[in-house]
């Protein structure tokens, strides 16, 4: 070997030597030890026990927590407005504050009964001594305007005395319902439908009914349909051939208290 081929070895062997001590500076042996650790971890991880993941349908509704609905307000002070049936006409005389439907209803729901109701009044229709006893009562707007009260909830229940198709119906009774709503925006407003005695009611009965829904609708008042409780039914009805009698006040406060659970099991 030349001396020259001596010296070519040499040097490829130290550039060599160099390269396997030192990459980038750093000793190989450190980078060589690096790589491994990272391939054990890699080993150590795919090695684990898998935990199984959570089961998803994607069919069932992902639910997001939302507010509670308030319950309803507890139902305490209740204004009756209304006419002679609600009033107590035909109850027992000495007996009228106890045994008229409204005073029923009142008892069986835990409710204190404030009754202004007044004979021979209306949506549309006023009335003197021969239907409420004083010279001059006025219609239910007017009633709920002057009542001394702050009820939880308000109940008007009438309307036959207002006749057939009385002109300015519909707007008289949304004017009665809003007229509460204003007077009491914090209380609750519930009308019930015309009654009628044991006879059918009238046609024109029911053309009245259906205004009073249409515009308790427009009010968003609740409406409890009582139905005909009296209907067919003779000992329903007092000695003066009109009003309900004891029996029938009974008979209409069961109607009305079958109303109402009703609504609250439909609002559940």
């Amino acid at each position: 070997m030349t001396p020259d081929e001596t010296r070519e070895g040499r040097g490829l062997s130290a550039h060599r030597h160099r390269l396997f001590a030192r990459v980038g500076g750093a000793p190989v042996w450190l980078l060589a030890a690096t790589v491994l650790a990272i391939v054990a971890a890699l080993i150590a991880w795919t090695a684990r026990p898998a935990t199984p993941a959570a089961s998803w349908d994607p069919l069932e509704p992902i639910v997001t927590p939302t507010a509670t609905t308030a319950a309803e307000p507890e139902i305490s002070d209740v204004l009756f407005v209304g006419d002679s049936y609600t009033a107590g006409a035909g109850a027992t005389e000495d007996k009228v504050e106890q045994l008229r439907w409204s005073a029923r209803v009142s008892q069986e729901l835990g409710w204190n009964e404030i009754n202004v109701a007044l004979g021979g009044t209306g949506y549309v229709m006023t009335s003197g001594f021969e239907g409420c006893g004083v010279d001059f009562c006025p219609r239910y707007r007017e009633r709920i305007l002057t009542a001394d009260a702050d009820p939880d909830l308000v109940v008007i229940s009438g309307g036959r005395n207002d006749g057939p198709e009385p002109e300015g119906f519909y707007q008289s009774v949304l004017s009665t319902f809003e007229t509460a709503q204003e007077r009491w925006p914090d209380a609750m407003i519930v009308v019930t439908l015309p009654l009628w005695d044991d006879d059918p009611a009238p046609e024109w009965l029911a053309a009245d009914a259906t205004v009073i829904l249409t515009a308790a609708r427009s009010a968003e008042v609740d409406v409890l349909d009582l139905g005909q409780p009296l209907e067919g039914v003779a000992s329903f009805i007092a000695e003066d051939g009109i009003h309900p009698s004891d029996a029938g006040h009974e008979a209409i406060a069961a109607a009305f208290i079958d109303a109402w659970n009703a609504r609250a099991e439909a609002e559940s």
